[in-house]
């Protein structure tokens, strides 16, 4: 990759089993990386479970509030998602909504 197409890392970066599952280099996108212990248990896949032993960077394991949980709920059931939306998903993206809230403000 040259410098024109190098892409500057986030800061943080909150990720569902995807990004594990087909092998994402992680690391060349973010410098923290946070998830949910529920997350890295719906990984079946034996390989992914191997590669995540060894992986080199810190994986940064947090829980939203209950209030944020709560939160997105109630947002996803206006917008009509709350249906699609799996007990994980509810919680990373109230993990995400928390960390937004605590490096950026509440506003």
């Amino acid at each position: 990759m040259d410098n024109n197409t190098r892409h500057k890392k986030s800061a943080h970066l909150v990720c569902d089993s995807g990004p594990f599952i087909v092998g994402t280099q992680i690391e060349d996108l973010a410098e923290n990386v946070y998830t949910l212990p529920e997350v890295v248990n719906e990984i079946k896949d034996e390989n992914t479970r191997q590669r995540l032993q060894f992986i080199s960077y810190e994986l940064k394991y947090r829980e939203p509030s209950e209030e944020d949980v709560k939160a997105v709920i109630s947002f996803a059931k206006k917008t009509g998602d709350y249906c699609q939306l799996s007990a994980t998903d509810i919680k990373v993206i109230a993990l995400t909504l928390r960390l937004e809230k605590e490096i950026n403000g509440d506003k």
